[in-house]
């Protein structure tokens, strides 16, 4: 089963967003280094039990899909990839139950990110992606306008990509938005250097 891909416009009320952002402001303010986790571009912060039981109220869930939210500060942008990695020496995660993935914006900021139509198949996980790329028709869909405005940090090696994927569609980060995708649907997040610090959102990860 695969997921459809939603936004929600004007979803959480900015008096809500506001008191979300004050108790992950608290929660990260509160860690130790250990608590973090680091990825290639950013790094992912555990919230508390508050935050995870006000987006269980407050976002639209499928039957018994389980929560894993993160508070994630981006420094450098993404390439290409999905939201089914599994840490080393992760024994719980089941990549036949990944779900969902929501962005939720903590702020209106000047980034977008990009979901392609491609998706992995069910149980995939996400170091497999380059080979599945690699064995897609190229079929140039991706416009030289909508690569340099969104893509034109990419590398060499990275390029290739886009000559096989094709754009779904394009999120800005405006606060009060969710995009809601599945996790094994291939994504990316747009050119921001020289634009901001930190890209900085709340990202959950679903099971069902």
């Amino acid at each position: 089963m695969f997921y459809k891909t939603e936004i929600l416009k004007d979803f959480i009320p900015q008096v809500v967003l506001d008191s979300i952002r004050e108790t992950v402001e608290k929660d990260v303010a509160n860690l130790i280094n250990n608590d973090s986790v680091g990825a290639v571009h950013g790094t992912y912060y555990p919230v508390s039990n508050e935050i995870h039981d006000r987006l269980r109220k407050l976002l639209p869930l499928l039957d018994e899909e389980k929560l894993y939210v993160s508070y994630l500060k981006h420094s450098q942008p993404t390439g290409p990839h999905t939201d089914t990695n599994i840490s080393p020496g992760d024994t719980s995660s089941d990549p036949n139950k990944f779900a969902r993935t929501f962005i939720i914006p903590l702020e209106t900021q000047d980034t977008n990110t990009i979901t392609f139509n491609e998706y992995m198949e069910h149980g995939s996980v996400g170091e497999q992606m380059h080979e599945f790329i690699a064995a897609l028709p190229e079929t140039n869909s991706i416009t030289e306008e909508i690569y340099k405005q969104y893509l034109n940090w990419e590398t060499e090696k990275l390029k290739f990509y886009y000559s096989r994927l094709s754009v779904e569609i394009i999120f800005p980060w405006i606060a009060g938005d969710v995009l809601i995708f599945d996790r094994k649907r291939i994504h990316t997040g747009d050119n921001h250097l020289n634009k901001m610090t930190n890209k900085q959102a709340l990202i959950v990860w679903s099971q069902v």
